[in-house]
């Protein structure tokens, strides 16, 4: 995340009441598989049995969440769309991914503009692959309330093992890669403390719109043409 993304989480906590929260940055060296990478993260904690409480009432799992079988809450679910769009707005600045739109070439005719829209990915342990799916599954339908279509869910056994020899599985959302689901999730939900990819997304949603636009008028200017 952001330093404004801290600033939003922590002005967010206060707003409800808990203004005890503890901001730490974390710069870390790491290696995979030879791989070497910098991570570069900030650590908010608040120390709130009030809010622990509220939390764990509300459904969120105590401790390693991958490690545990959960699925959306009632609560949400079965909520307003105001209710969901947050829910999915905080799970996608989390673990959703960027939209791009692509310039790609062609052998034979102009280039045209492509969608790039990863999928939606988390970590479950193998042995709860399936209770994964079906939160998957769960979060595929409350997207689909957004009009933003998920066209598969499946599951992929993790290659790398952590040290404690633990075995995990990636659960994936795959999106339609096409313009209306671009658009619907950019305009329609957006990211939740994840600046870098929500002012990304608006970039790409004004495109999009543009898009439309001429899409549109395109199509009228057609029909007129007819008529003549």
């Amino acid at each position: 995340g952001q330093e404004k993304d801290v600033q939003d989480l922590t002005r967010d906590l206060g707003n409800l009441g808990f203004y005890n929260a503890r901001v730490q940055e974390i710069i870390k060296n790491q290696e995979i598989s030879g791989r070497k990478f910098v991570t570069h993260v900030f650590k908010v904690k608040c120390l709130s049995k009030e809010l622990f409480n509220l939390m764990k009432s509300k459904g969120v799992p105590v401790g390693a969440k991958k490690s545990q079988k959960y699925l959306v809450p009632d609560w949400i679910t079965n909520g307003v769309l105001a209710i969901k769009r947050e829910f999915l707005r905080g799970f996608l600045g989390g673990d959703g991914p960027k939209v791009d739109v692509l310039m790609v070439k062609r052998e034979k005719g102009l280039p045209y503009n492509h969608v790039s829209l990863n999928d939606l990915e988390f970590h479950k342990d193998y042995l709860l692959e399936r209770s994964g799916i079906q939160l998957a599954r769960e979060i595929a339908d409350l997207l689909r309330e957004f009009a933003v279509t998920v066209t598969k869910v499946f599951a992929e056994r993790d290659s790398y093992v952590r040290d404690d020899g633990q075995k995990s599985s990636i659960i994936h959302l795959s999106f339609k890669h096409d313009f209306e689901t671009a658009l619907n999730l950019v305009t329609r939900l957006g990211y939740a403390y994840a600046w870098q990819k929500e002012s990304r997304s608006q970039l790409v949603g004004e495109f999009l719109r543009q898009i439309f636009f001429l899409r549109e008028r395109w199509q009228t200017l057609y029909k007129n043409s007819l008529e003549l």
